[in-house]
């Protein structure tokens, strides 16, 4: 079980600690619904238990009975709400979700697997990344989300994409193939700090916030490393995505400075802080920031209590 409570700041603490104290992560999420249900009071009255249900009146015109045991489904409910308002269509054909835009469209088989559109397309969270005419390897590509964008809004040369589960892995590869992707390379691997293989289960619908773990029988997986991609792809000056759920560590920390200097721009999703991440690439000669860590409990981990932010360096 991974435990980095060290690995984070007091300061960092202290603003978690007390965000979890007096809740201002869910205050900050009730206060945000007033800007896609129209009726937010009734809403409202069912959270504090004055009403049993009642029909929530969506500002899209879509509607949906609710009552506190249906408050999962709200919220991501609320992606379409913000997708259809941002100019993106979505549509169900066959118990699956059609998103497009202008020039770019997504299979999701569920709900919640339209946030990282919303990350990726709306918030905009790799923008940071100037991937104009370079390669990018991308660990942890999920449903095909940030090989899309690399592509086609960064503009990136070449993606080479690492997918791990099966499931995941099968519905990035429709979403290149939908987006007409020639430049993105989809691979049903996984990263570590050595070559191996595990096994996944068959028929595991893995999750987004799924972390990286071998079952007793299953496919099986290789496992290949950072030194081994960049002799592999060549990259030189080029640049590095981590969302892997708590892999980043092994491979970062066990990598070697050459390989890391392959790299001129890294960006790393860190999932129970990011001091020692951040000291081995200040080390290894870059430039180095971090967004604010924000606390998450996430039951299917190995570890379930997370400290989230994103570490951005950049070779000086």
């Amino acid at each position: 079980m991974r435990n980095y409570e060290n690995n984070i700041s007091y300061l960092d603490k202290m603003r978690v600690y007390t965000s979890k104290l007096i809740k201002l992560g869910s205050i900050k999420r009730q206060i945000s619904m007033v800007k896609y249900i129209s009726n937010f009071w009734d809403y409202y009255l069912i959270r504090l238990g004055f009403l049993k249900s009642c029909v929530i009146n969506f500002r899209d015109n879509e509607n949906i009975e609710f009552s506190n045991d249906k408050l999962l489904d709200l919220f991501d409910l609320r992606f379409i709400t913000i997708l259809r308002k941002e100019g993106f269509s979505v549509s169900k054909i066959k118990n699956k979700f059609l998103v497009r835009s202008d020039n770019i469209k997504f299979i999701a088989n569920n709900i919640s697997e339209l946030s990282v559109i919303l990350e990726n397309f709306i918030e905009n969270q790799y923008d940071w990344l100037d991937a104009k005419d370079k390669k990018v390897v991308d660990i942890g590509a999920n449903i095909g989300d940030t090989a899309v964008y690399f592509s086609k809004v960064k503009k990136a040369k070449k993606v080479i994409a690492f997918e791990p589960y099966p499931y995941s892995y099968n519905i990035a590869k429709k979403n290149i193939i939908l987006n007409k992707l020639k430049n993105v390379v989809i691979l049903n691997q996984g990263v570590g700090n050595k070559e191996t293989f595990i096994r996944i289960k068959g028929g595991f619908v893995n999750t987004g916030s799924s972390d990286l773990k071998s079952f007793d029988s299953g496919k099986k997986i290789k496992i290949v490393t950072l030194k081994d991609i960049v002799k592999k792809y060549k990259i030189e000056n080029d640049i590095l995505k981590m969302d892997c759920e708590g892999c980043e560590y092994s491979i970062i920390l066990n990598a070697d400075k050459e390989t890391l200097r392959s790299f001129d721009q890294i960006m790393i999703e860190c999932h129970y802080g990011y001091k020692n991440i951040e000291r081995k690439l200040k080390e290894t000669g870059f430039e180095v920031s971090h967004s604010k860590v924000h606390y998450s409990y996430n039951k299917s981990a190995e570890n379930p209590v997370m400290y989230i932010n994103l570490v951005k360096a950049k070779l000086i």
